[in-house]
Parts: C-alpha cells; sequence; structure tokens
C-alpha cells in the first residue's frame, strides 16, 4: 500500500479512539439528559453524527489523500467495491450458515438495535447507519488502524483491525446477552471486516472501503423490512 498516515494522524488517531469509545456515549448522554432528550434512538443518532465529524475533523488530510488516490480510476474503484461486496456476500452466507446450525434461533443482536432505531427515526437513523457510520468506521479502522499496522506488518493489521471491528460491535451488549449469542455476533463481523480490510488493500485507498460499508449497510436494512 502506498496510502500511509502522518505521524500527527497516528497520534490524534489514539485521541480520537479514546474519544469515541470513552467520551463521546457518556458525554452525549448527559447533555441529552440535560436538556431532556430520553429517547436511546435520539442519543445514539447524535452519537453517530458527531462521531463522522470528528472522523472527518481528525482524518481530513487521509480523506484527501484517498480521494487523490481514486481521482482518475473510478471505475477501478467500483469494480474493487462491486467485487468485495460479492466476497462479503458469499462470506456471510457461509458464515451466518454455520452460526444457525449451532444456534437456530440466532439473531444478531447489534442488528436488531440498530432496526428498531430506524423504525423510530427512519430518515435520519438511514442517513446516519448507510453514511454517517461507514465514514466513521472506515477512518478509524481500515484508515488509522488497518493502515498504520500495515506498515509494520500486514498479516498483523488484518488480525488486530478484524478483531478491534468485531468487539466494537458487541461491546455494548456486553452483560444484556448471554455468551454464546455475543461470540457469534463477534464471529459474524469477522468476514466483513476482512473483506473490507482486503477491499481497502485492492484500492490503496479509503474510497472502495467507504462505497463498499455503506452498500453493504443499505443491503442490511433492504433485508430486515
Amino acid at each position: 500500500m502506498t496510502l500511509t498516515l502522518t505521524k500527527q494522524e497516528k497520534r490524534w488517531g489514539w485521541g480520537y479512539l479514546a474519544a469515541q469509545m470513552l467520551v463521546l456515549p457518556f458525554a452525549v448522554a448527559m447533555v441529552c439528559t440535560a436538556v431532556g432528550i430520553t429517547s436511546e434512538a435520539d442519543m445514539n443518532l447524535i452519537c453517530f453524527y458527531v462521531n463522522a465529524a470528528l472522523a472527518v475533523i481528525v482524518f481530513q488530510n487521509l480523506l484527501v489523500k484517498s480521494f487523490r488516490n481514486c481521482r482518475g480510476r473510478w471505475k477501478e474503484t467500483l469494480l474493487t467495491t462491486l467485487k468485495g461486496f460479492g466476497l462479503y456476500w458469499l462470506a456471510s452466507i457461509a458464515v451466518t450458515g454455520v452460526i444457525l446450525v449451532l444456534k437456530p434461533d440466532f439473531a444478531n443482536v447489534n442488528d436488531q438495535s440498530i432496526g428498531t432505531m430506524v423504525s423510530e427515526r427512519p430518515l435520519l437513523m438511514t442517513v446516519a447507519v448507510v453514511f454517517a457510520a461507514p465514514l466513521a468506521e472506515e477512518c478509524l479502522f481500515r484508515g488509522w488502524m488497518f493502515m498504520g499496522l500495515a506498515e509494520r506488518s500486514l498479516p498483523l493489521a488484518y488480525a488486530v483491525t478484524c478483531v478491534f471491528f468485531s468487539g466494537v460491535h458487541i461491546l455494548p451488549y456486553i452483560g444484556t446477552y448471554d455468551a454464546l449469542t455475543l461470540l457469534l455476533c463477534f464471529v459474524q463481523y469477522l468476514a466483513p471486516s476482512y473483506v473490507l480490510c482486503r477491499t481497502c488493500c485492492k484500492d490503496d485507498s479509503l474510497c472502495a472501503p467507504m462505497l463498499l460499508h455503506m452498500t453493504i449497510n443499505t443491503a442490511a436494512l433492504f433485508v430486515a423490512r
């Protein structure tokens, strides 16, 4: 990969990770409570948009470099995205099939939570899930984490990024659902994370993985209906 992070982006990435994991959810909850907003959907909606705004601010140079890398070769980027979606779909079918054999009544708890919030705030939450979340997550996971680690070791970058990406999606539900359900949800997220990392490598930018992530989330919302 020719696209690399600057030292400043690497340092700021740690701050962004800490803000996303430790500060933002509690800060939004406190502010919402103070102004009388009690809906979990509204709080999550605010988190989605604030998180995306922070990602653009912190990783603006990386985003600019990504778009420059794709300039003049958008056909290749779109083809890479389509191939990535095909691989994701096949991997998803295979993994979900095995999971359903192990636990026939399995349902992804994060997908269920997102579905509930979309039903409460259809337009704003759909925009957040399709655009804001992929933008923020690709900047953090494929941009800061994967590209940063790939400079040292590509296998390490794949492993760490896949584990962190999967972990973040089940973290809010620890203590609420049983261990087996959370473990299976974790495993289910490994496939898309791997495919997104692979797409990032193929495209040498964040453009294709962001487009792929948006496509995956759009498909998930469509299937959920």
